[in-house]
């Protein structure tokens, strides 16, 4: 999960659990404002999650690129 590394060394961050109406979603944050907030699928394994966290927080880096 090279992309969340990279945002943490840098001061950025993650959080993991319910984001509004949904039951459970991640999301990443630098200095500044929000990068990426995936919704857990169902039956989507947290692992999963967290993949796809760091693969939007890549493409939103690399290719300012939102993902939703």
């Amino acid at each position: 999960m090279k992309n969340i590394e990279v945002l943490i060394d840098n001061g950025g961050e993650i959080a993991l659990g319910q984001i509004s109406t949904a039951s459970c979603g991640a999301s990443t944050s630098d200095n500044h404002s929000a990068v990426a907030m995936p919704v857990r699928r169902d039956g989507e394994m947290l692992n999963a999650l967290l993949k796809r966290l760091d693969k939007v927080t890549g493409r939103q880096y690399e290719h300012n690129e939102t993902v939703e």
